[in-house]
């Protein structure tokens, strides 16, 4: 939401979530991912191989060695793509990344904001996002960084506990944009 609200105003964007979907399509990390993670973690369509997300959070979510293994075939290709894509985005970008003190990229900004809400929250907005029950949701919250971490390494907090209405006002307001 707060990466929506600063993109209207002619920011740039660069969204790790999106950036992950685009390589699941790339040939070589659908082998390393078939081969780590199971033949059926990979999708055929169309005569292109791709990642069956939801079997792959699955295996991957259930141990923090799977996590490990997971990291190890994305983040070199993920880590690469993201800088070329800031480095090629004219004037203020954004990079909305959920992982963004895990992977290290906070020194890659020049400002780092995290938004936080209860867990209670996260675990239904991960639902409905992905179509997984609570217990998955859980699970991808218990491989993140913890709230405390990540607020004490933050140079903006947000607290997204109200409306959507609220959290825009306190963005354009921090960020000195134009009210509607």
């Amino acid at each position: 939401t707060v990466s929506r609200i600063l993109r209207e105003p002619g920011w740039r964007l660069v969204d790790a979530d999106e950036v992950t979907r685009a390589l699941h399509g790339v040939c070589e990390i659908c082998r390393a991912i078939e081969r780590a993670f199971g033949e059926d973690a990979i999708l055929f369509k169309d005569g292109r191989s791709m990642v069956n997300r939801r079997v792959l959070a699955q295996r991957a979510f259930a141990s923090p060695e799977a996590v490990s293994q997971l990291n190890a075939i994305m983040r070199p290709a993920l880590e690469r793509e993201v800088r070329l894509r800031l480095a090629s985005a004219p004037g203020r970008v954004v990079l909305d990344a959920a992982l963004l003190f895990e992977a290290g990229w906070e020194t890659w900004c020049g400002a780092s904001v995290v938004v936080v809400c209860p867990e209670s929250w996260r675990v239904v907005r991960i639902c409905v996002r992905d179509g997984v029950d609570a217990e998955a949701a859980r699970a991808r919250l218990r491989h993140q960084m913890r709230d405390d971490e990540r607020l004490r390494r933050a140079d903006l907090i947000f607290y997204n506990t109200g409306s959507a209405a609220r959290l825009e006002r306190q963005v354009k307001r921090v960020f000195a944009l134009p009210a509607d």
